[in-house]
C-alpha cells in the first residue's frame, strides 16, 4: 500500500495540469529577464531587447472569457533601475481610432489605451497594487491602490501605424517600492481598452470578476522560474523535515497499509522528485505553473491526511 500510493502521487506529478481561471483559461505567467543595455522609450519596438524577447499573447475578452481579436501581446524585461514593457495592439481599422486626450491623468480609459497593473506584494495579501494607463498619443493615467492623486516618475510613448498601434513604458523600481531579486514573483495585469466597435476590454490573464481584483492578477515572475519554485520547495522540505519524528510515530502506530499514512509518507519523495525535475531546468512558464500546482497538491493533499490521523489517534486513545 504504502509504495502505491508513493508511485500514485509521482505519477501525478507527470501529468499536472496547468491551474486555470475560473472561465478554464491558463492562468497568465510571465518571465521578466534582465537585460544590460535598456531600450529607447519611443513606441517603436525596434530595440534589441524587444528582438531577443517573446511576445505573450493570449488575451481574452472580459465580458465572455473569448479569445479576443485584434490580436493584443507585450513584452516584458527589467535592468537595474526599472520594468521596461512593450505593447502590440493589432487594428484592422486604424481610421476609426481617435485618441485625443493628452493632459496627464486624463480618463484614458475612454479611448483607446492599455493599462498595466503591479501588485508588488503579490505573495504577501493584502497589498496596494500600481495602476500605469496609457493612451495611444502615450498621455498618461496612473494610480497607486485606487489613489488617482498619486503620480509616478514613469514614461510612455506610443507610436501609430497602418495596421495598429504601440506602446512602450519604463517604471522605475521607485514607483513601485520595492527592486527585485532572482526568483520574486509579482502580480501582473495587463489590458486593452479598445473603443472601436463599442468599448472591449482584453485581458492577459483571465479574470473571473473585476479586472482591478488583486485575486485575479497573474504572475511575474523574475530572472529564473527555477529560482522561484526551488524557494517554494525547500519550505515545503522544511515543514515535512520538522514534522518527520511525527509522521514516523504515526505510521508506525496504524501500519503502512493505512491510506493516510500512504499519503504522509509518499509526500517528501515526491516533493525530492519535484526537486530533481527543477534542477533539470524549466523550460517555460506552462511547465512552471504545472510544477507549482502539484507542490501545492502534495501539500494539500498531506494536510489532509495527517489531519486525519490525529484525528485518528485521538478517538483511538
Amino acid at each position: 500500500m504504502r509504495i502505491f500510493a508513493i508511485c500514485l502521487v509521482i505519477v501525478a506529478l507527470g501529468a499536472a495540469s496547468t491551474p486555470t481561471a475560473a472561465d478554464g483559461s491558463a492562468e497568465g505567467a510571465a518571465l521578466c529577464r534582465s537585460i544590460t543595455k535598456p531600450p529607447l522609450i519611443d513606441g517603436k519596438l525596434d530595440d534589441a531587447a524587444w528582438q531577443a524577447l517573446p511576445a505573450l499573447s493570449g488575451f481574452t475578452v472580459l465580458r465572455d472569457g473569448q479569445p479576443a481579436s485584434p490580436a493584443t501581446s507585450f513584452s516584458i524585461c527589467h535592468d537595474e533601475d526599472a520594468i521596461f514593457v512593450a505593447l502590440r495592439c493589432a487594428e484592422p481599422d486604424m481610421d476609426a481610432v481617435e485618441c485625443k486626450l493628452t493632459e496627464a491623468d486624463a480618463d484614458v480609459f475612454e479611448e483607446e489605451c492599455v493599462v498595466v497593473l503591479f501588485d508588488v506584494g503579490h505573495e504577501r495579501r493584502p497589498s496596494g497594487f500600481v495602476e500605469l494607463a496609457a493612451n495611444c498619443l502615450g498621455t498618461k493615467h496612473d494610480a497607486f491602490d485606487d489613489d488617482h492623486q498619486w503620480n509616478g516618475a514613469w514614461r510612455a510613448a506610443a507610436q501609430r501605424g497602418p495596421d495598429g498601434w504601440t506602446l512602450e513604458i519604463a517604471v522605475p523600481f521607485g514607483d513601485l517600492g520595492r527592486r527585485p531579486v532572482s526568483g520574486d514573483m509579482w502580480g501582473l495585469a495587463v489590458g486593452r481598452y479598445r473603443n472601436v466597435e463599442g468599448e472591449q476590454v482584453f485581458t492577459w490573464s483571465p479574470v473571473a470578476g473585476s479586472f482591478w481584483d488583486t485575486e485575479t492578477f497573474g504572475h511575474v515572475i523574475f530572472d529564473s522560474l527555477e529560482r522561484n519554485l526551488m524557494r517554494d520547495i525547500a519550505a515545503v522540505e522544511e515543514r515535512l523535515s520538522s514534522e518527520r519524528q511525527d509522521v514516523a510515530r504515526l505510521a508506525k502506530k496504524f501500519g503502512a497499509d493505512d491510506a493516510y499514512v500512504g499519503v504522509v509518507v509518499a509526500a517528501a519523495p515526491a516533493v525530492g522528485e519535484l526537486r530533481r525535475r527543477v534542477e533539470g531546468g524549466v523550460r517555460d512558464a506552462d511547465e512552471w505553473r504545472n510544477i507549482r500546482d502539484a507542490l501545492a497538491r502534495i501539500e494539500d493533499e498531506y494536510d489532509d491526511a495527517l489531519w486525519n490521523l490525529r484525528l485518528e489517534e485521538l478517538f483511538a486513545d
